[in-house]
Formats: structure tokens, C-alpha cells, sequence
């Protein structure tokens, strides 16, 4: 049975979702490029490779960097190109409805959650909403402590996309962090980790139905230049500074994430603690996704905002953020600084204009706090702008990624 609870945050969903769609239909008449709604502007990049995988298999060895569930998902319900797009669509409305609903979050906290710029992803013809349905339920399974739900978003995630690798450290971390013994924990991670094994060794499975290789999706990533070394500097991502500026925001966040997990397992070692393993697995996955892009991408990282920021896991933390945080005028300064030493790690000052809008950048993280000031008038102001930010950014990557433009 559907809660009105339920039914309520996805009116709100489907309402937000609708004005947006209004906005930017007169933004493509503005634009002159209603052409744009058609089926060739909607196959750009990833798209069209998980569309020769799902007609033609995998015929090509550096195609095996890419995990089958979603090509053999678009090959079940036969949609065309837009079709599988509006379905991913509803796949993700229902989704981020059902997480808005377990955390009882208010209407203006779920409007910046819908707005995240990243969740473009969910409307075009990607694997991120078939992944964003396996992480609200691995998410709700450990918020609920409900295994069946954890086994089924562990088992068809890794089935999705590779983050198995990701995923076990992630899963031993979150029972270790919140489980009273070491010999407790590790029993309980035991049936998730078997999960996790058995989604890889589906995926390996069909590679080899294809190649005759079990181990082609490794020799894949040596073809898109993904192995370990130490990466160059200055950082980068494809698509120019925007670009990174939008991976780079994700990695600083992911930076966060794993200074306070370090913090945690400090915490932990000197006596048990409360938190919740929706928490800690979402830091875990967060602060790893970007450790493996560090380690493996050259100093490139090139959609890093994607695998960050189009996930449930960035919800989860930003929501215990929103729920948790005491505002402090130092940590306004204290981000400031931090953020603007760390932006030289992408030649930030390499010109002006470049340096201003990555401390743009900056001030966005301070509206985050900001949020939380207990100057109702500050705090209010700040999150209807974090929203309308969000929106434009929302519409222009997607506007983008029509014009066959790099968002990530």
C-alpha cells in the first residue's frame, strides 16, 4: 500500500520536475532549438555506446569498460532513444520520492535535493538512474536494517555499474563503524560482500560470453588510460574549467567525506559509537569513488560530478548535514581559505576571471553553511538560492549536453 506520506513527496517531485521541463522548453524557443527534443540530440557520448552494446553486444575490447545492465535493460523494454530517457525519468521520480519519504524530509529540503544540477543524468539515455534505483535501495535497506533490501541494491548495483571495488571496502567500514564487536561486524558483511562477488561475476560472465575473457573489463580500462599511478597536477577534467570546477567541487566535498570518516574511526577505536550505516556507507562511497578516480585517472577527473553528485549517496549526506550541523561564523572563514588553497590544485590562478569563478565555487559551500545560520532571514535566503542556482545549473548542463557538450 502507497502512504499518503509517499504520495505527497511525489506530487512534489512530479510538480517540480513538470515546471522545470516548462522552463526549459521556452528556454530552447528562446534558444531557437526546439530541434533539440528529438532522438539524435538525446544520443550524445556514453548514449550511443550503450546503445551499440545493446544491438550489437560487445564487439569491441574497450567497450567492456562498460557494465551490461543497463544496455540489456534498454534492450527488454525496446525503447527508442527518447522512450528510454522518459523511462529513466520515472525510474528516478520514484526513487528520490521514496528517499524523500523514509527521511521525512520538509518540501524546501526536498526542492534543493531536486535540483541538483548532476541529476541531469536521470532525463538522457545513461545508467544513472537504473543506479540511483539500486543505491535507494541498499540505502533503505541499511536505514531500515531490512537485508533483503541491502542484498538487492548491492547485487544489481554491481550488475550496473563497477563499484564493486568500491562497495566492499564501503560495506566492511559501515558494519565496523556501527556493529558493537569486530567478530559481529564482519559476520554480518559476510552475505552483502557475497552479493556484491556474485553481481561482478555476472557482469564478468557476460564479458566473456562476448570476448571469451573473464578479465576484459580490467584490460579495458588500460585502453581508456584508467591505471594506477601517481596523478599530474595541475587537476583537470574534460569539457575546459567548468568542467572542473564542477568535478573539482566533488572532490572537495568527497575530501570532507573522508576526513570525518577518518574522525569516525578514531572515534571507534577508543569506544563504540551511534551512527547510522546509511551515513557511513554513503561517506565511504563517496570519499572512495573519488580516492580510485585520484589513483587511476592521471590527474583527470572527468566525470567525478556524476559519480558523486548523481547518486542517493550525496542525498543522505547532505541530509544528515542539513539535520546535524550547528553553525559557527569560523567555519566560514575556515572553508574560505581551505577552498581557495585547494583550488590551486587546478591552476586556479591562471587567470582572473578563472580564479574568481572558482571562489564562486567557495561562496557556494558557504551558502551551504549559511543554511544553517540561526538568522532565520540568512538561512532562509540561502537555501531559495541554493535552488534557484542549482536550477539554472540544472538547465544549462542539460541544454548543454543536447548541443553535444561535455557536462560529465
Amino acid at each position: 500500500m502507497i502512504s499518503k506520506q509517499y504520495l505527497k513527496h511525489l506530487g512534489l517531485t512530479v510538480f517540480f520536475y513538470l515546471f522545470l521541463a516548462l522552463i526549459f522548453y521556452f528556454y530552447l524557443i528562446y534558444k531557437g532549438n526546439l530541434n533539440f527534443l528529438d532522438n539524435y540530440h538525446f544520443l550524445r557520448f556514453d548514449a550511443r555506446l550503450y546503445l551499440d552494446i545493446r544491438d550489437n553486444g560487445y564487439h569491441e575490447s574497450w567497450l567492456c569498460a562498460f557494465f551490461p545492465a543497463f544496455p540489456v535493460f534498454w534492450k527488454i523494454v525496446n525503447a527508442s532513444v527518447i522512450g528510454i530517457s522518459v523511462l529513466n525519468s520515472v525510474i528516478f521520480i520514484v526513487c528520490i520520492s521514496l528517499l524523500s519519504a523514509t527521511y521525512k524530509m520538509d518540501w524546501i529540503r526536498q526542492l534543493f535535493f531536486l535540483s541538483i544540477p548532476s541529476f541531469v543524468f536521470m532525463f538522457v539515455p545513461y545508467t544513472e538512474a537504473l543506479f540511483f534505483a539500486t543505491g535507494t535501495l541498499l540505502i533503505v535497506g541499511l536505514k531500515e536494517n531490512k537485508l533483503i533490501l541491502i542484498i538487492l541494491g548491492l547485487l544489481i548495483g554491481s550488475f550496473v555499474r563497477p563499484t564493486t571495488f568500491v562497495f566492499i571496502p564501503a560495506i566492511l567500514g559501515c558494519y565496523f563503524l556501527t556493529e558493537q564487536n569486530y567478530k559481529t561486524s564482519l559476520k554480518k558483511a559476510i552475505i552483502p560482500i557475497v552479493a556484491l562477488v556474485l553481481g561482478l561475476f555476472i557482469t564478468m560472465s557476460v564479458h566473456f560470453y562476448y570476448t571469451n575473457k573473464w578479465f576484459i573489463f580490467f584490460e579495458a580500462q588500460k585502453l581508456w588510460k584508467n591505471y594506477l599511478h601517481f596523478p599530474n597536477f595541475p587537476l583537470k577534467s574534460w569539457g575546459g574549467d567548468g568542467s572542473s570546477r564542477f568535478d573539482g567541487s566533488a572532490l572537495a566535498i568527497s575530501i570532507i567525506c573522508g576526513i570525518y570518516i577518518l574522525n569516525l574511526f578514531a572515534k571507534k577505536i577508543k569506544s563504540n559509537l551511534s551512527v547510522s550505516k546509511d551515513l557511513v556507507f554513503s561517506l565511504l562511497y563517496m570519499c572512495g569513488t573519488s580516492m580510485l578516480i585520484i589513483a587511476y585517472r592521471d590527474g583527470n577527473l572527468y566525470s567525478l560530478n556524476r559519480f558523486i553528485y548523481a547518486t542517493p549517496f550525496i542525498i543522505v549526506v547532505l541530509y544528515y548535514f542539513f539535520t546535524n550541523y550547528i553553525f559557527h561564523l569560523k567555519h566560514v572563514w575556515f572553508i574560505i581559505i581551505l577552498s581557495e588553497i585547494f583550488w590551486l590544485l587546478f591552476e586556479s590562478y591562471n587567470h582572473i576571471h578563472n580564479l574568481l569563478l572558482y571562489s564562486a565555487v567557495s561562496l557556494y559551500f558557504v551558502m551551504l553553511l549559511l543554511t544553517k545560520h540561526t538568522n532565520k532571514l540568512i538561512s532562509n535566503f540561502s537555501i531559495f538560492a541554493l535552488i534557484a542556482i542549482n536550477c539554472i545549473g540544472l538547465i544549462k548542463l542539460y541544454y548543454r549536453f543536447l548541443n553535444n557538450g561535455w557536462v560529465g
